[in-house]
């Protein structure tokens, strides 16, 4: 009985301190544009951070001043966030996502991923067309990283500052816009069309009336 209480004791320890020794995360960055992210001071440093097996971190991409995005079409972005890695592995992950616009919530989705090799993060994932918002937050809790095709646990790298929608070749900028401004102007409908033309129209007989008169 002695025996199984010690062993009893001795597990409850190590998993607390592995509890205890597991890190939180948090990298904040600004987007104003041109495919990838500014970390913001105060920010852990994406570049030089290293991430063990029950880890987690928050990472808050935040649209500069103005600017948002637009969910255009009704289609996966793959993957809609995550941060690209140094290191190939199989990983499994929990996280949570939301979207805001102007503070307040406009989507969120949680859930378990085994997500392959170059990135932690959500797999894909499609939004509602018409969807605006202008910052997301990623939750992510690192359960487990395996060398490809072994047991064997690895640790987890950020390789580089965020692009907007995950590595260059999987951004999808036909799927989801972002507008620096908050504002993207649209092409005149037919009828608006119809009513310049007419305004000019009436602008340039005017302008001949005006001539006559002074010739």
């Amino acid at each position: 009985m002695k025996i199984h209480l010690l062993a009893g004791a001795v597990l409850a320890s190590a998993l607390c301190a592995s509890a205890a020794n597991a890190d939180s995360y948090f990298f904040n960055v600004t987007y104003s544009g041109g495919g990838v992210g500014v970390q913001d001071l105060g920010s852990d440093d994406i570049l030089s951070t290293t991430m063990f097996a029950g880890d987690d971190f928050t990472y808050t991409l935040t649209a500069d001043g103005a600017g948002e995005w637009k969910v255009l079409t009704a289609d996966e972005v793959f993957p809609l966030i995550a941060l690209p890695t140094n290191e190939s592995a199989d990983r499994n992950v929990d996280f949570t996502l939301t979207l805001f616009n102007d503070g307040a919530s406009v989507f969120s989705t949680s859930g378990n991923e085994n997500v392959s090799e170059v990135h932690i993060g959500t797999n894909s994932l499609a939004l509602t067309p018409g969807l605006i918002f202008d910052q997301w937050v990623l939750n992510v809790v690192l359960n487990s990283a395996f060398e490809v095709g072994t047991s064997t646990p690895t640790d987890t790298t950020p390789g580089e500052i965020l692009p907007i929608f995950g590595p260059a070749d999987v951004n999808r900028p036909d799927v989801v816009s972002y507008s620096a401004t908050g504002f993207t102007a649209g092409v005149p409908e037919p009828a608006a069309w119809a009513l310049m033309i007419a305004g000019f129209g009436m602008a340039g007989a005017m302008v001949r009336q005006k001539r006559r008169a002074f010739a």
